[in-house]
């Protein structure tokens, strides 16, 4: 499981509390799947840069990136963003992840994540690997769409996923 370690800057504190690997439970044309959320450190960091200070240099995983406080604060709605997206859609990306949008000031947020069936883990359907999020003002126009809900039971049950033809993509509140 993953957890990441706080981060001292400028003064402040921050932890990752709100980014523990959490379960929650989707009902699917009456049958129940256990969801199993992590996260990556993308989701709160960014890439270096040449104008990056070495006060926010986050290592993890043997990957060192700047602590981006935009992406922290949007960070701490992400469990609530995966787990009551159920209804709504998620597309397909070339990288055979998934993201889903949604509303946010000044721009939407887009959060890419990749699911795998959980054969090794008890009790769990499911296993959603948060793999970045961010706000754009642009990312895709058009793709490959699917419910949430639909891919939690296919990916549960171990069937394959047709992509299917490419729609608008929607950002939803």
């Amino acid at each position: 499981m993953t957890f990441f370690h706080r981060i001292r800057i400028r003064g402040e504190t921050y932890d990752f509390d709100h980014l523990r690997p959490h379960q929650f439970d989707l009902i699917v044309e009456d049958k129940s799947f256990r969801v199993e959320v992590h996260y990556s450190s993308h989701v709160f960091t960014e890439g270096l840069t040449d104008s990056t200070t070495p006060d926010l240099y986050y290592q993890h995983s043997g990957e060192c990136r700047a602590f981006c406080l935009e992406r922290y604060l949007q960070s701490k709605k992400l469990p609530e963003i995966i787990s009551s997206h159920d209804r709504r859609y998620v597309y397909h990306t070339f990288q055979n992840n998934y993201f889903l949008v949604t509303s946010a000031v000044p721009q939407p947020y887009y959060v890419f994540f990749r699911p795998r069936t959980a054969s090794r883990r008890p009790g769990v359907s499911v296993v959603i690997k948060v793999v970045s999020a961010y706000a754009k003002e642009k990312e895709k126009k058009f793709a490959p769409a699917i419910r949430f809900a639909r891919l939690v039971k296919l990916y549960a049950e171990g069937k394959k996923i047709k992509q299917g033809n490419s729609v608008r993509v929607r950002i939803r509140q």
